[in-house]
């Protein structure tokens, strides 16, 4: 119920961030271009607003072209529930939310850990999905 709930917050805050981001750049000229910098700009919307500093702890990494990518280092939500003992809790609402957000946003999330289920960190790799663009 958690999930159902949240998710209907997320889908609101990613359309509109989905959106805003495709407000810019127009002289870039190829299609793949302007979805990965549609892609990178959501993305950067979300760690702006409502996952800003110093309740979270953003570092961008490096990655192949088509693929946006950062590390969660701290993490408010993560913090909270850890301390009343709902880390797997955590896991299966919060963070899962972040999978169909990526769909929402024509890509596909991998992580290979989050802090909530124990790692360092969350390694964010949104990549972007491509069949439809022509390359």
């Amino acid at each position: 119920m958690f999930y159902d709930i949240a998710w209907e917050v997320y889908v609101k805050m990613g359309r509109f961030s989905w959106w805003l981001a495709a407000k810019g750049d127009k002289k870039i000229t190829t299609e793949l271009l302007q979805n990965y910098y549609r892609l990178l700009n959501a993305t950067r919307l979300f760690r702006t607003f409502p996952f800003s500093s110093p309740s979270y702890g953003w570092q961008n990494v490096k990655t192949p072209d088509t693929v946006v990518g950062f590390n969660c280092v701290k993490c408010l939500v993560t913090e909270y529930f850890q301390s009343k003992g709902l880390s797997e809790f955590c896991t299966k609402t919060c963070c899962a939310l972040d999978y169909p957000l990526a769909e929402l946003w024509h890509a596909k999330l991998e992580r290979t850990g989050s802090i909530a289920s124990g790692a360092d960190k969350c390694d964010f790799r949104w990549i972007l999905n491509d069949k439809n663009i022509n390359l």
